[in-house]
């Protein structure tokens, strides 16, 4: 008689057991059915001039696509707030018209049932002044101070993980939606310490693209040539593979798609050049789609924007493509 109580419970265990596993099946984590999504909060203004403040918010807990849009509406909840959520990521980029504190944004993730464990300031601005790293400190101190740790950080990247990273980044690269569309690309030629771009380059000329390399010409100055073969590349200043005198110019406007050089960049498209102001000073004279690329072990939070410097429209290191701008 107990033998047979004991395996009636253990029937109706297994029951509720099989009953609970068949939901999970059919609905996400968030107990939300796998085929709804969560209405998202439409953000209006998606101009980012208009948010001069930043944060990257790092949040446990997210595991699928409704997690992701529970936490972009709690933050897109808040005045003056345009969040994304990169769920693969775990974090959240949050713009800000106005300064919040941390708390306010821990306490509105934590009411969507999702802890924020990390905070970055991301945007430190202003014209000389930077917020967080003291008043006296202007904006091309820190970046001097950035450039040089991040060649210490360069230097310390081993061979194997370059290779991999590159080759991850030149399938990114020509697996855009504008690559594909762009008949005329303009791209740099790497040097020692930087990506590999000669697969690019190589796949564009196969293709039949026009591809245009930069020249430099004078202090701080380039253009842009067009190249029909690596063979056409010469040492020219700094020991830099450029085109020929004579190669024909491709003017900015006729440029679809710019594959810009960094020393590091940020997620959000702020780019830390190498100080000559060479492509902020291009990059201003042409409509074309600017993706900057970088290696994700030497990408930074912290760097600093002046009024002169060119914001990405892609960001694309070996672990994907984040698309800035409106989206």
């Amino acid at each position: 008689m107990s033998t047979a109580i004991i395996c009636a419970v253990l029937i109706v265990i297994a029951i509720i057991g099989l009953k609970s596993y068949a939901k999970k099946l059919t609905s996400g984590c968030c107990g939300v059915s796998s085929q709804a999504s969560v209405k998202k909060i439409k953000v209006s203004d998606k101009d980012k001039s208009h948010y001069p403040y930043s944060r990257i918010l790092k949040v446990d807990g997210m595991s699928c696509g409704n997690c992701a849009g529970h936490v972009e509406n709690a933050l897109n909840s808040l005045e003056g707030v345009w969040a994304q959520v990169d769920l693969e990521k775990g974090e959240a980029l949050v713009r800000m018209k106005q300064k919040y504190g941390n708390n306010e944004f821990k306490q509105a993730v934590k009411d969507a049932g999702y802890v924020v464990y990390k905070i970055e300031e991301i945007i430190l601005t202003g014209r000389g002044s930077i917020y967080g790293f003291g008043g006296s400190e202007t904006s091309e101190d820190r970046k001097k101070a950035l450039r040089r740790e991040t060649k210490e950080a360069v230097a310390a990247l081993d061979e194997g993980y370059t290779k991999e990273a590159d080759l991850q980044i030149f399938r990114h690269v020509t697996g855009l939606t504008e690559y594909e569309q762009a008949e005329t690309l303009f791209c740099f030629v790497g040097t020692s310490g930087e990506i590999n771009t000669a697969p690019i380059l190589e796949e564009a000329l196969r293709q039949g693209k026009r591809v245009g390399v930069p020249k430099c010409t004078a202090r701080g100055i380039m253009e842009v040539r067009e190249i029909r073969s690596l063979r056409d590349l010469e040492a020219g200043k700094y020991g830099i593979l450029e085109p020929g005198a004579h190669a024909p110019v491709i003017q900015p406007e006729e440029i679809n798609l710019a594959i810009v050089p960094c020393m590091s960049c940020s997620y959000d498209g702020r780019r830390l050049g190498y100080g000559g102001g060479y492509y902020d000073r291009y990059l201003g004279g042409t409509r074309a789609v600017k993706a900057v690329i970088c290696r994700e072990r030497i990408m930074r939070a912290d760097i600093p924007m002046e009024p002169h410097d060119q914001m990405m429209d892609i960001v694309i290191s070996e672990n994907g493509v984040r698309r800035l701008g409106s989206q």
